[in-house]
């Protein structure tokens, strides 16, 4: 997954990709969802700028892929994408009314979902008042 917004257009925070090459300074990614979906593109390694240990006024400077290896995805992360399946883990009611209807209708068929709520059971969270 990548962890910046980056130059090539649909390449954004969150962008799901397979790594296709590795060199030294740049990697080959193609992106397996989303609008740009097949996709390939070169993400550099980009500098990194922060503070050293408080107190001393250091600062360190290092080069890194934004880039992190991905199992799973938030509810709002997959908004508006389209899955073949879902697995919706649900140790706590879900933080706001929807997200359970956006989770379970990325798929088109309910043989491809599937719910861990450990009680069995979870709560489509709505506050009155906020209406």
């Amino acid at each position: 997954m990548v962890l910046r917004n980056i130059c090539p257009p649909g390449i954004v925070n969150g962008t799901i990709c397979v790594v296709r090459g590795i060199s030294g300074n740049v990697l080959q990614l193609q992106v397996i969802c989303g609008p740009s979906r097949g996709d390939d593109f070169y993400l550099p390694r980009v500098p990194i700028i922060t503070q050293a240990a408080s107190g001393t006024g250091s600062r360190m400077r290092f080069l890194q892929f934004p880039i992190r290896v991905a199992f799973a995805m938030t509810i709002n992360k997959c908004q508006g994408q389209t899955k073949s399946y879902v697995g919706d883990y649900l140790p706590t009611p879900v933080f706001t009314h929807g997200q359970v209807y956006v989770s379970l209708s990325r798929v088109g068929c309910a043989d491809a979902v599937e719910v861990l709520a450990p009680r069995g059971i979870t709560r489509n969270v709505v506050y009155p008042e906020a209406l």
